[in-house]
C-alpha cells in the first residue's frame, strides 16, 4: 500500500497542522467511502493514511532531539573534564619525580589538553594510563596508587561511551527529520488526491461536504490564490 512519493516535496502546513487536517478529511472520508468508490478508494487507503498521521504523531520532536542531543554533550563534557583532570594530575606527579627535561615525565604530559579534540583525548589518555602504570612504582612516591588508575582507566571508557551516544543522537535527529519529512509529504500528496476527488464529488451535491475537502493553508505560507467556486 506504500505510495511512491517526492520526500522533498514542500507542505504548507506545519506537522501538527497536517495531522489535524489529515483527521478532518479521514473522518470524512469514512463517511463518504460510498461516493469514494467511484476513484477506486477504499477504506484500507484510509485506514492507510489514517495510519501515516498516527506514525508522524507519534515520532520524536526535533525539539526532543535537540535536547537529548544537549543532554548527552553535557554529559561527555563533564566526563572529560574528569580524565582531563587526571592527565593533569599525572603529568604534575610526573614531572616531580621524572623531572621536566625527561623523555618519561613529557610522555605523562598531555600538553594544552582544552585544545585536543574528543577522539585524540581518548587515544592520548589511554596512552597516558598505560605509562603512568608503567612508572607506577616511581609515581607512587607521590600519591599516585593503582586504584586511581583504575579509577582513570574506567573514567576513559564511560568518556568513550559518553562521545558515542553524542554522535549517536545526532545521527538519530538525521535519519528521524528524514523519516518525518517523508512521511509528511506523502500525507500531503494523498490528502491533496483525496481532497481532490472529494471536491469533484460534492461540487454539484453538497457545499457543507464540499467544504471538508478544500483544504486551507497555513496562514505563514497561504499564497495568493484564487477561491474555487462551486455550483449551488
Amino acid at each position: 500500500m506504500a505510495k511512491k512519493v517526492n520526500p522533498m516535496i514542500t507542505v504548507p502546513f506545519t506537522y501538527s497542522e497536517l495531522y489535524s487536517k489529515t483527521i478532518k478529511v479521514t473522518t470524512s472520508m469514512y463517511a463518504d467511502l460510498e461516493e469514494f468508490a467511484a476513484y477506486k478508494v477504499t477504506i484500507e487507503d484510509v485506514q492507510y493514511l489514517d495510519n501515516l498521521v498516527d506514525d508522524l504523531i507519534n515520532m520524536q520532536t526535533d525539539k526532543t532531539m535537540r535536547n537529548l542531543i544537549s543532554t548527552e554533550t553535557e554529559a561527555k563534557a563533564k566526563k572529560r573534564e574528569v580524565i582531563s583532570e587526571t592527565m593533569r594530575s599525572i603529568a604534575l606527579r610526573a614531572k616531580v619525580v621524572l623531572g621536566a627535561a625527561s623523555a618519561k615525565s613529557r610522555s605523562l604530559n598531555a600538553g594544552n589538553i582544552s585544545k585536543i579534540r574528543d577522539a585524540e583525548l581518548e587515544l592520548i589518555a589511554r596512552r597516558i594510563y598505560n605509562d603512568a602504570l608503567a612508572e607506577l612504582e616511581a609515581l607512587s612516591t607521590v600519591g599516585l596508587t593503582k586504584e586511581d588508575l583504575d579509577k582513570f582507566n574506567a573514567d576513559i571508557d564511560e568518556f568513550s561511551l559518553s562521545a558515542e551516544k553524542v554522535k549517536t543522537a545526532i545521527i538519530n535527529r538525521e535519519l528521524i527529520a528524514e523519516k518525518r519529512q517523508a512521511i509528511g509529504a506523502e500525507i500531503y500528496s494523498l490528502l491533496c488526491k483525496y481532497c481532490g476527488f472529494g471536491k469533484m464529488i460534492f461540487a454539484k451535491k453538497s457545499r457543507v461536504r464540499y467544504k471538508h475537502y478544500v483544504l486551507n493553508k497555513s496562514k505563514k505560507k497561504r499564497d495568493e490564490e484564487p477561491e474555487e467556486e462551486i455550483e449551488e
